[in-house]
């Protein structure tokens, strides 16, 4: 019986402690578009997850999700024009030596000026 009990602690503890780390894991992503064009079925995919924002329309900033375990953006998909528009952050969010875990962080979509799309991201106060 001692050991039964001992064995139900342990497991306890051992899933306590994971899911403190995935808490400290966590970031929270919203999009917004600053472009002069409606975004359409936005979409972050990040290792396995994905979320879909809708459409977000010019100076609008999308809703906040929560993501797990995920550090950078594998990329972004819009639909624009009825042509389809991919960004890819390959080294954005958390090679930041600031980077926060738990904290909310914003991707803004813009045109440069040869009219292609870019991204920037920052921590959102």
């Amino acid at each position: 019986m001692k050991k039964c009990i001992f064995l139900i602690s342990l497991a306890s503890v051992l899933l306590y402690s994971c899911d403190k780390s995935d808490d400290s894991a966590m970031v929270y992503l919203s999009i917004k578009n600053e472009t002069p064009l409606p975004l359409e079925l936005v979409s972050i995919y990040l290792e396995g997850t994905t979320h879909s924002y809708g459409t977000i329309n010019t100076g609008q900033t999308s809703d906040t999700f929560l993501f797990r375990n995920s550090y950078v953006a594998d990329s972004i998909t819009f639909e624009y024009n009825s042509k389809l528009g991919i960004v890819k952050p390959s080294d954005a969010l958390f090679q930041w030596a600031g980077m926060e875990a738990g904290a909310t962080y914003r991707y803004v979509i813009h045109l440069d000026e040869n009219e292609r799309f870019q991204y920037s991201v920052g921590k959102v106060n």
